[in-house]
Formats: structure tokens, sequence, C-alpha cells
């Protein structure tokens, strides 16, 4: 998968497994079973680290939910954790204004 202009001109070309949507100019790509972002210029911002799961991460407030070693967390724009992992049974949706539902146990 990759991205293409709506006049069907393409952009980034088709080269991922999965793509997301961008959301704060970065977008999800699974490459090769990893999950790491671009930018709209089809940069590889942040490397594909992260394990792929059922949903596409995005961008919320700066921040990404991200799973690494079975353990999720949030990573800043540049991929740095900046929220401690920890281990949940399911992920993370988005982070919102200073806080983020997470499972009680």
């Amino acid at each position: 998968m990759g991205f293409c202009y709506l006049t069907g001109k393409e952009v980034i070309p088709c080269r991922y497994n999965r793509v997301g949507r961008f959301s704060e100019g970065l977008a999800a790509v699974d490459a090769e079973g990893k999950w790491g972002f671009i930018d709209k210029g089809g940069q590889m911002v942040i490397p594909a680290l992260f394990e792929v799961g059922y949903e596409t991460p995005i961008f919320s407030e700066g921040l990404v939910a991200v799973q690494q070693a079975g353990k999720w967390g949030f990573a800043d724009r540049t991929g740095n954790m900046v929220i401690l992992m920890c281990p949940v049974k399911r992920s993370f949706r988005v982070f919102m204004i200073e806080f983020s539902p997470v499972p009680i146990f």
C-alpha cells in the first residue's frame, strides 16, 4: 500500500503491507511486520520497531500508543518512549489531553 492524490497520481509508492491515515503529519506504515511512521514526503521518520496489531496507530496530542516486546506505552514524534510501557491485554486507542484511558488490573 501507498498514497496517491484523488487524481490517481502516486505520491508515496506502494511498498507497505498496511498504512494508516496521516495524523499530526505522520502516518503509520507496516514495514515487514513492524509499525514505523512516515511523513507526507514518504520519509521514514520513526523506524519500524513497533509490533503490528489489529488497530493502526495514530498520533494524538503529540503521542502515539505503540506496543513493543508485548508491552504498551506512548512514543513521541521522534519515536522516544515518553510514557513507560506496561503489559496489558488490549491496546490503547489514543492519548487525549493529558490523560489516556487504560485498563485497571
